[in-house]
C-alpha cells in the first residue's frame, strides 16, 4: 500500500482557482528545473525542509536521500557515499531535534528502517535492525532523547519502544487492544503519555481509530474511531493534526490527544505551522490549491494561484520563506517539472490575502460527473480519457473520423439545475487544448446555457492561439463578448462547452481539452 495518498476533493466540478492577477506577480509558483547529483532523474516519494537550516531533504523511491541548499534547484546525495543511508526503499518520516539543528532521524519502508544523523546529514548510523518502518517519534521532554517509538510498516500492533536511544527495542503494540489495525505512526506527548492510531487496508474502516496511553504503553484507551494515518503536525501551541485515510479530511485534537474533531474545510492531508497564528495546507482544485488558517483550524481560505501539478505534498523552508511542493514522477508520468517553488514577500500576510478570483468549472481530476455528447455519432467520440491530460489525471477527448463536420458538448454541471454556473461577472472563457491526428481544416468553440440550451456564437480558436494545431499543449483564452454576442445564450446559467469542427472527408483527429476556466477581467 501507498502511504502517502492524496484525494482530489472536487466533488461537482465547481470550485474557485487561481489568483487574482494584479500589477505585481513576484511571488507565484514556479515549476523548478532541478538538477540532480551524477545525472539522476529522483522520483520525490516524500519531501521535507530542515528547521532552522537552508536544507531541503527528499527521499526518492529506491535510491536515498537527497540534500537542496539553493532551494531545490540542484540535489546531492546525502551520506558517506556508498554507504549510508540506504539506497533501497523510501523514507517515510523524518524527525528533526529542535534543539539540535545537525540531528535528524528518519525512518522508512521496504528495506530502509531507522536513520540517525548527529553531523547534518554528512554520515548516518542505523539504529534498528527493522527495516520496514512507517512512523518514528521522539520524547524531547526528555533532554537525553532516551525515549522512541517506531511503527512497522502496515503491521497490527507493531509499535516497538526504546528507552535508551534507540539502541534495543522492545514489542509494546500487542498491549493494543485487540482487533485494532495497522498501528504505524507514533506520537509522543511526555514519557508516558503516546498515541498511536489504527488504520489500514486490510479492513477498510473496520477497525479504525486512535489509541492512547498515559502509562507508558501498559495500558491504551481508545480515543477515537477516526482513521488517522501518516505524519501528525503538532503545532506550537499542542494543537494535533493529523489527516484520515482515503479522503484525507483533517481531524484535530487540542487536549493532548484525548478527544479530537473532524475539521470542515476543503483542506486536506498535511497541515504546515507558517508561524503561530498560521496554518497552511493543500486542497480544493486537483489538490493544488494553497488554503490558511487564521484561528488554529477553524476556517480555511484559498490563497495563491493553484500549483502547476496536482501535489503529492508539500513543505515550508522557513530560512528561505518559500513553499516547495512536489508530485511523485513514477506515478505522475512526468519527466520533468516534478517541483514547483513559491518564495513568499517579507510580508506573509501579503501572501495569504491573495484572493482567488478565477473559476474552474472542469478538469478532469478523480471525477466525471457531467456528459459529453457528438453529432453525427458513430466513430466520432466526446469522452473523459486517461491517455492524454494536460494536468491532473483525465483530459476530455473530442475525436472525429471521415466526416465533414461534426459538433459535441461537455456538460460540466451534469445538468441539475441550479448546479448550472453563473458567469456573468466573467471576462473570458480559457482552456487548454491539444490536437493530435489530421488537422482539422477549422476548429471552433461555444457554450450552451439552461434550461433551453440556448448556445453562443462560434469563436473560431486559431484567432486566438494561431499554432494550436501543432500537436502540443496550449493555453486558449477567449473573451466571453466574442461569443455571447445578441445569442439568447444566459450567462447566469451556463451549464457547457461545445466543439465544432471542419476537415476533410477520411480524417481522423482528436482533440484534448483540459482545465476549463473562466477568468475575471484581471485574468490573462
Amino acid at each position: 500500500m501507498k502511504r502517502w495518498a492524496w484525494v482530489s476533493i472536487l466533488a461537482a466540478g465547481i470550485c474557485s482557482g487561481t489568483m487574482a492577477r494584479g500589477a505585481d506577480q513576484s511571488s507565484g509558483w514556479k515549476t523548478l528545473s532541478e538538477t540532480w547529483e551524477g545525472g539522476t532523474t529522483a522520483s520525490v516519494w516524500k519531501m521535507t525542509s530542515w528547521p532552522g537550516r537552508d536544507e531541503l531533504i527528499a527521499s526518492a523511491r529506491s535510491n536515498g536521500l537527497w540534500s537542496s541548499t539553493d532551494g531545490g534547484q540542484s540535489w546531492k546525495r546525502m551520506g558517506e557515499p556508498g554507504k549510508t543511508p540506504p539506497n533501497a526503499g523510501q523514507a517515510v518520516d523524518f524527525v528533526f531535534d529542535p534543539k539540535d539543528h545537525n540531528t535528524m532521524w528518519t525512518s522508512g519502508m521496504y528495506n530502509y528502517g531507522v536513520w540517525r544523523t548527529t553531523d547534518a546529514g554528512k554520515t548516518f548510523s542505523h539504529i534498528s535492525n527493522n527495516n520496514h518502518v512507517d512512523g518514528f517519534a521522539v520524547d524531547f521532554t526528555d533532554p537525553d532523547r532516551k525515549i522512541q517509538l517506531m511503527g512497522l510498516h502496515e503491521q497490527e500492533h507493531s509499535l516497538q519502544k526504546s528507552i535508551d536511544g534507540g539502541a534495543t527495542w522492545t514489542k509494546i503494540g500487542d498491549k493494543i487492544p485487540a482487533g485494532s489495525e495497522f498501528s504505524t505512526d507514533p506520537i509522543i506527548i511526555d514519557a508516558k503519555t503516546y498515541i498511536i492510531n489504527s488504520c489500514g487496508w486490510n479492513k477498510p474502516g473496520e477497525h479504525w481509530g486512535i489509541y492512547r496511553t498515559e502509562d507508558g504503553g501498559e495500558t491504551w484507551k481508545s480515543v477515537s474511531t477516526e482513521g488517522a494515518s501518516g505524519n501528525a503536525t503538532i503545532t506550537s501551541k499542542g494543537d494535533i493534526f493529523w489527516s484520515v485515510q482515503w479522503d484525507q479530511q483533517i481531524i484535530k485534537s487540542s487536549d493532548k490527544g484525548k478527544t479530537w474533531e473532524r475539521i470542515k474545510a476543503p483542506a486536506r492531508g498535511i497541515v504546515v505551522e507558517i508561524k503561530p497564528d498560521r496554518l497552511v495546507a493543500l486542497g480544493g482544485n486537483r489538490k493544488a490549491q494553497m488554503y490558511v488558517s487564521k484561528d488554529d483550524g477553524k476556517t480555511w481560505t484559498p490563497f495563491g494561484e493553484p500549483l502547476p501539478f496536482k501535489a503529492h505534498g508539500f513543505t515550508y523552508d522557513d530560512v528561505r520563506k518559500c513553499l516547495v511542493a512536489w508530485e511523485d514522477r513514477a506515478e505522475s508520468g512526468r519527466k520533468d517539472g516534478s517541483l514547483a517553488r513559491w518564495d513568499l514577500p517579507a510580508d506573509l500576510d501579503a501572501a495569504f490575502s491573495l484572493k482567488s478570483t478565477d473559476l474552474t468549472v472542469w478538469d478532469g481530476e478523480g471525477y466525471a460527473d457531467g456528459h459529453g455528447w457528438i453529432s453525427p455519432a458513430g466513430k466520432n467520440t466526446l469522452r473523459i480519457t486517461s491517455a492524454e491530460h494536460y494536468n491532473g489525471t483525465h483530459a476530455l477527448e473530442y475525436h472525429v473520423e471521415g466526416v465533414e463536420s461534426s459538433s459535441g458538448g461537455w456538460n460540466w454541471a451534469d445538468w441539475q439545475m441550479p448546479a448550472v454556473t453563473d458567469i456573468s461577472g466573467f471576462e473570458s472563457l480559457s482552456f487548454y487544448i491539444k490536437v493530435t491526428g489530421d488537422k482539422p481544416t477549422a476548429l471552433q468553440v461555444a457554450l450552451a446555457s439552461g434550461p433551453d440550451k440556448a448556445a453562443t456564437a462560434n469563436a473560431n480558436i486559431a484567432k486566438y492561439t494561431p499554432e494550436f494545431m501543432d500537436g502540443k499543449w496550449h493555453r486558449v483564452i477567449v473573451p466571453l463578448k466574442d461569443l455571447i454576442s445578441d445569442s439568447k445564450f444566459n450567462p447566469k446559467t451556463a451549464y457547457e462547452i461545445r466543439l465544432l469542427s471542419t476537415q476533410a472527408k477520411e480524417s481522423s483527429f482528436s482533440a484534448f481539452v483540459d482545465v476549463v476556466q473562466f477568468l475575471k477581467p484581471s485574468g490573462k
